[in-house]
């Protein structure tokens, strides 16, 4: 699920991915911004600088502030201030009721969840400058459209378990 934007109106749904398209400035040689904590760069595509940024799940719906700052030739650096407006996303949630052993980890699964859990943390909070997309963003099958399961959230036995993300 893709929310296309351009400065002046950043609007996206919890967990939505967002084209951020802004125009370039004054020549800039680079770009960058910040989302929820996170230094994003930005790509100069066809004259304006784009990057893609994820709006997670747990997101709470409000407006964001991202500033974004410009660097110039000659190192001068040009900065303002974008806002991205979160608004709440509907999905679907199933609940089950199941024998508490298939709810309560083992202390060994425990510590498994928590290594994949290290690991996969690595790997999202790795930053590249560069861009690894260089066509349009297409549904993988012809004429499928969202994703079916994506943020479909399961409850077993009352207990919260991690949304399809």
């Amino acid at each position: 699920m893709f929310a296309w934007i351009l400065t002046g109106a950043l609007a996206a749904l919890q967990g939505q991915a967002v084209l951020v398209q802004l125009p370039d400035a004054h020549q800039a040689i680079a770009a960058e911004l910040d989302w929820q904590g996170q230094q994003i760069s930005l790509s100069r595509i066809e004259g304006e600088w784009v990057a893609l940024i994820g709006v997670d799940l747990d997101v709470a719906a409000g407006e964001y502030e991202m500033p974004v700052r410009f660097t110039l030739p000659g190192g001068a650096v040009q900065a303002h201030t974008e806002v991205l407006s979160v608004a709440p996303g509907a999905y679907p949630e199933t609940h089950l009721e199941v024998a508490q052993r298939y709810v309560d980890l083992s202390e060994e699964n425990q510590a498994r969840a928590a290594r994949e859990s290290r690991k996969i943390s690595a790997v999202y909070a790795a930053r590249s400058p560069q861009t690894d997309w260089l066509q349009p963003f297409t549904a993988p099958l012809p004429g499928v459209r969202g994703g079916r399961n994506f943020g479909h959230r399961r409850f077993f036995n009352g207990q919260p378990r991690n949304p399809h993300s």
